[in-house]
């Protein structure tokens, strides 16, 4: 133990930048949920720093490690943009660009905690920087550029069990939990203080999965079936001229059955199909007189001189073609809009799909499934808000999830947004339908546990009646 902490104590940089890149693999895929003690290294180096600034570089080396680790996947997607022969260049820059940038809120986590915790005993530090951390955490949820990703309590997904507490205290909770768990690590006293922490999510948690008690029977529903559709259309011939009606007749041939409600994932449709009656009549054509099919596709509105485009989720019916719709509210920055567009290069509308911007959508927050049966929609990058579920969640019944993981083929992506998204499941205690083009199709109950899904990679349709899952739902308790 002595030859360890001489080692960190004479290369603490190294050692900084190595437990970083390892606390990054706490989350999905991989769940390594030991590299959480990568924080109790960064609080025993902070101990021993000898200036604010020291403080800052230790908290930003840990930092990049930990988000280049964790977030080194954004960076390929890039690949897939349309930019010509620029694509092979980009990931490794966006990688450590991205890294560079987040890892900046560590480092005014740990500066905080040198002011905070100078002459104090050992543990201060370690608890202090959790407590800064999980601050930096809500600042980077809540300012721009508003980006919630992989918050530390989506690590105690590594069980489960882990994560049921989340019903309380969303995911904010265990993030709190998890940074404490981590940095404690000091003394045999936070060591044995972190294992009861964990036990006693563990505990709670296998009493609530196991525990039939907490749920309820709602207002009787009757039978819904519902049929998810993954076309797994590769993103790279989404967007080609020659293929994007083709992909409208694989969703048709994926669609076929007598489903009650049939679901398609984000932008199946790749045209403006409120300007589009043909599009609209062939999938009409197609559908049994009690079918509804929900699906997305941008649209658009010509009302004003500059038409406005929105990332939609529309409803249609038998008879009477469009009924319903939803645009999206939280748009992606750089993906779906670009922040001070003015100053940027010609080249940038190559990173959007279709050249222009999206609009935020104003539409209310809600999608009619069935006769008493309302959705909540998320498209896409909204499922990874806590506050924007629980800022729209009234009487809706069921979480509806529509993505397009296409741009995350390959790499730790669309697990960790699927993480995410069953969080949302937990916290709002509500089912989640969640379609995706390729990804990670499913339905999840409202303790988190996957009921059925479709791999990665394949062509499928998931269908299930979902009347049972909406009546037993669990109650706050």
């Amino acid at each position: 133990m002595t030859s360890i902490k001489n080692f960190i104590q004479q290369k603490p940089k190294r050692t900084l930048m190595g437990a970083g890149l390892i606390s990054g693999l706490v989350f999905a895929p991989t769940y390594f949920l030991p590299g959480l003690l990568g924080l109790s290294i960064l609080a025993y180096c902070l101990y021993f720093s000898t200036s604010s600034k020291q403080a800052f570089l230790y908290g930003y080396l840990f930092g990049f490690g930990h988000f280049l680790s964790s977030l080194w996947w954004v960076g390929k997607s890039l690949m897939l943009f349309n930019v010509g022969a620029l694509a092979p260049l980009l990931p490794i820059p966006a990688a450590l660009i991205i890294a560079a940038i987040c890892a900046l809120y560590i480092g005014c986590a740990t500066y905080l905690t040198y002011l905070s915790c100078r002459k104090r005993p050992l543990m201060y530090w370690g608890v202090c920087l959790s407590l800064f951390w999980f601050v930096l955490e809500l600042v980077r949820s809540f300012a721009p550029p508003f980006f919630p990703w992989n918050l530390m309590g989506y690590s105690l997904g590594a069980h489960l069990s882990l994560i049921q507490t989340a019903h309380i205290w969303q995911v904010w909770g265990l993030s709190i939990l998890a940074l404490i768990m981590g940095s404690i690590w000091l003394n045999a006293k936070g060591a044995a203080t972190s294992l009861s922490i964990l036990v006693c999510l563990f505990v709670y948690g296998q009493h609530r999965l196991n525990n039939t008690e907490d749920m309820h029977k709602t207002k009787e529903q009757p039978s819904l079936t519902v049929q998810l559709v993954q076309a797994n259309i590769q993103q790279s011939f989404k967007w080609h001229p020659q293929e994007r009606v083709n992909h409208i007749y694989s969703h048709i041939a994926l669609s076929q059955g007598d489903a009650d409600v049939i679901i398609w994932p984000e932008t199946a449709v790749t045209f403006l199909i409120n300007n589009q009656p043909n599009i609209i009549k062939q999938i009409q054509l197609n559908m049994k007189p009690h079918q509804t099919v929900i699906l997305g596709s941008m649209t658009v509105e010509d009302s004003e001189s500059i038409p406005k485009y929105y990332n939609s989720i529309v409803k249609i019916n038998k008879t009477e073609g469009i009924v319903q719709k939803y645009d999206k509210k939280r748009l992606v920055p750089f993906g779906e809009y670009f922040p001070l567009r003015t100053y940027f290069p010609e080249w940038v509308d190559n990173l959007i799909p279709g050249g222009a911007d999206y609009s935020f959508g104003k539409t209310a927050v809600e999608l009619q499934l069935a006769d008493g049966i309302k959705a909540l929609p998320l498209i896409c990058y909204e499922a990874i808000f806590p506050f924007f579920v629980k800022k729209y969640l009234k009487d809706q019944k069921v979480l509806l999830n529509l993505t397009n993981d296409a741009w995350f083929d390959g790499t730790f992506g669309p697990y960790q947004h699927f993480a995410m998204a069953r969080m949302r499941a937990v916290e709002s205690q509500k089912p989640l339908l969640r379609a995706a083009n390729t990804g990670i199709t499913t339905v999840v109950d409202s303790k988190g546990r996957i009921v059925k899904r479709i791999k990665t990679k394949q062509e499928d349709v998931l269908k299930l009646d979902i009347g049972e899952l909406i009546n037993r739902t669990a109650t706050v308790n």
